[in-house]
This record gives C-alpha cells, structure tokens and sequence, in this order.
C-alpha cells in the first residue's frame, strides 16, 4: 500500500543497506528533524516529483526500488495532477509514499517538499521521466565514501538517452570547472546528503536551469563529486524542458534560460559567462525554424566570440 503520512520516519530501522560503508560519517541513529519526525542515518530515500505522467512515473519508482542497495522509501511528490496518481502506484509497496500538493507550484517545489520530509540522510533525485539502471546508486555512494574524508556530501553521474549513446565524458578533475564548461546531468544524476539538500533548496524562481544553479551551490561547499559513467536514462521523444524549449522565442527563451547564468555570472567568470549564454541561445539550432532569428540573439547577447566558439564545438 501507500503511506500517506510520516508514519514511516518513525519506524526503526534492521536492515542496513549493503551501501552502508559510506555512511560511516555518520552514526548509525535516528536524529530529530526539525518537523518533529526521525532522520534515519542509516537510510536513502528517493524523491520523484510528477505532474501528469502517471504512465512514466511507475517506471522510475520501479528502477528506484531495483537498486543494488536498499531503498528506505520513495517519495512521490504529485505536484496537483490532473488526474490521480495513486493507482499506478498502488501495487508497489509500502516503501512508496505519495505527497500530493495542494496547488500547482512547480517541480522545484515539489523537490523540496519531498527533501523536507524524507526520512533518510541520504537523499537521491530523479524526474518522473527518467529511469536508474540498478548500480546507480551503489555506485555513487562507494564514490562519496571513498572521498568521505574530504568531506563529501553530493555526488553527480552522467546519462545516455535511452536506445542513445552514453553522454561525453569529459575528464575535467575539478567539478567547478566541469560545471563552467557545461551541465553534467540533470536531477536524476544526483544523490547528497539531506541536510546540504535543506541548506541550498532548489531555487523555485527559475524555470530553466535549476539543475545546474543547485550543482553549482553544491560545489561552493566544496563537497561535490562526480563520476563519468551513465548510470541513468532520459527518455526521449516526449514534452519536457527541452522539447517545450523548441517553442520559445529567443526573447523568451533568454528570458527563461539565462536566469541560472546572470545569478552566477561572477562565479563563473566573463568568458565563461558569454559561453554559457551562447549554448543557450543556439541550443537545439538544427532543429529550429528561423535558425538566423537565435544566431543573431547569441551574437547580440553572448558576443562573436562566445557564438562563434558554440558554433564550431557542434561540428566537432
């Protein structure tokens, strides 16, 4: 059945998951959570928004609850759906918990509702869209405990598209850098320990980028790692950011996309800054009508050389 309630943070723990090892940093107790339930340090919970994909979302629970380590729960968030959720849910066990928000308020607001009330001290992202292969979170976790002593507390993984090639490793060592150069993954590559998920909350004033604005927040911390292999899959082919991104003007494409890049334009330098508003303006170019129309937008608010650098990295 469902857990519609807190019921399952107050439960105490037998089974620690054979992933454990990384969480030596932390004693193997429950702490109070500032909502009055129990942070387990020994669990890992999985937080799954969704909004009207009740035939995707069953999937990504299933591939959460296949993991070679033990899941404590997964909780779906249903930011207000039009339909319900819940029975393509039902059959899946009490390991899984659907939230439902009241108002329509936005993935990143769903995110945070779930990190808020997870019970673990581990918490793992993954979109409704999505789907782990079963090592992923395995694998991420003896990443972030062969590195504990560095004070680790986030670790990143690359995708591939489904029935695609894996993404481009690139082999940059410092994670800054990698996210200066580009976005590693979305949130589904992602797993952190809770309370650095609760200290840098998804920025809900963004519509585009939320991803790599938190990664980024993650790294000023100094605890953000990641590992080049693909351990998750995107689905393709269906509506989601990017396909609704083909729709946009280059005013308003702008407007949603650069948001993320003024907010750290500091961080990332001026040359970097330009470049990241040039692969804006020019993302998805072969696909779009008017092609001129967002070359001229790239030139007018990223510069030539920022444009013209894009441009030539997309017929390498």
């Amino acid at each position: 059945m469902l857990m519609w309630a807190n019921a399952l943070c107050n439960e105490n723990v037998t089974n620690p998951t054979a992933g454990d090892e990384y969480l030596h940093m932390a004693s193997a107790t429950q702490e109070a959570s500032s909502d009055g339930g129990w942070i387990d340090q020994t669990a890992i919970s999985v937080v799954i928004p969704t909004c009207n994909r009740s035939d995707f979302v069953r999937e990504a629970v299933e591939s959460a609850l296949a993991q070679t380590v033990e899941v404590r729960e997964v909780i779906v968030v249903d930011d207000a759906s039009d339909s319900d959720p819940a029975p393509a849910l039902a059959d899946l066990g009490d390991r899984v918990r659907l939230l439902r928000l009241p108002t329509r308020s936005g993935a990143n607001a769903a995110r945070n509702h779930g990190i808020a009330q997870a019970c673990g001290a581990v918490v793992a992202l993954l979109d409704d869209d999505d789907i782990w292969l079963p090592e992923k979170t395995e694998t991420q976790l003896r990443a972030m405990q062969a590195r504990a002593r560095g004070g680790i507390e986030a670790c990143l993984c690359i995708a591939r598209d489904t029935g695609g090639e894996p993404d481009r490793p690139l082999h940059i060592e410092d994670i800054n850098q990698r996210l200066r150069v580009e976005n590693p993954c979305g949130t589904s590559g992602l797993i952190a320990r809770r309370e650095a998920l609760l200290a840098e909350p998804f920025d809900t004033e963004l519509r585009r980028a939320q991803d790599w604005d938190l990664f980024v927040r993650l790294a000023q911390r100094g605890g953000l790692i990641l590992v080049e292999e693909p351990l998750y899959l995107r689905r393709v082919g269906h509506e989601r950011i990017t396909t609704d991104s083909l729709r946009q003007t280059p005013e308003e494409l702008y407007a949603s996309a650069s948001a993320a890049a003024h907010k750290h334009r500091a961080w990332l330098g001026e040359a970097a800054y330009r470049r990241r508003l040039a692969v804006v303006m020019l993302s998805y170019i072969s696909q779009r009508e008017h092609k001129m129309r967002y070359l001229a937008a790239a030139l007018r608010h990223a510069g030539p050389r920022a444009t013209l650098g894009v441009l030539a990295s997309k017929f390498r």
